[in-house]
């Protein structure tokens, strides 16, 4: 009986490491990348909005 439980909480440790290693690893990577993306999409529509506001494109028909 021991040895059954002893194998359940080895099992369970085991699951919960590989969580928080997926955790981290999905922080650290593909989430890290997309808050990039997002504050670097922000920075350049800020750009152009205060650039529209002092000056007009030549390109610009309206």
């Amino acid at each position: 009986m021991m040895k059954k439980q002893e194998m359940a909480i080895s099992v369970f440790e085991a699951a919960e490491r590989e969580r928080r290693h997926l955790a981290r690893e999905m922080h650290d990577g593909p989430a890290q990348s997309l808050a990039h993306i997002l504050i670097r999409a922000d920075l350049i529509e800020k750009t152009f909005d205060k650039r529209g506001k002092t000056r007009r494109s030549p390109n610009c028909t309206s």
